[in-house]
């Protein structure tokens, strides 16, 4: 996990207006998803495993959370049931750290070596 910097856990919802949800909209929704499965991994885990004791190299949590409401829409053009069951959705981002110099030539070592097998 040298290079893995943090792993999101983002919620999406479609564009149709939510009126409700404790007052917070598709926002609220969109957000309440994405936690909604975090919770759901952090209880189906057990001791070092679970997702809050998780860190990256720095020692900040690994995984985030966030909701997006529908301003990341997978589809653009909403019309049809199936378009805006497409962006009711959970997305997992990985963003990773550029390795240093020194590390990279050991990672392109290692892949040299391999693929010469």
């Amino acid at each position: 996990m040298e290079f893995l910097d943090t792993i999101f856990i983002e919620g999406h919802t479609d564009n149709r207006p939510l009126q409700g949800f404790m007052g917070k909209g598709n926002w609220g929704l969109s957000t309440f998803r994405a936690i909604s499965l975090w919770q759901f991994w952090e209880k189906s885990l057990i001791g070092d495993e679970q997702l809050s004791r998780l860190k990256n190299r720095d020692g900040h949590p690994l995984f985030s959370v966030s909701g997006y409401g529908e301003t990341r829409p997978a589809v653009s053009n909403q019309v049809t049931e199936t378009d805006f069951k497409r962006n009711r959705r959970i997305d997992i981002r990985f963003t990773i750290r550029r390795p240093d110099s020194t590390q990279y030539e050991q990672v392109k070592e290692r892949l040299q070596k391999e693929l010469q097998q």
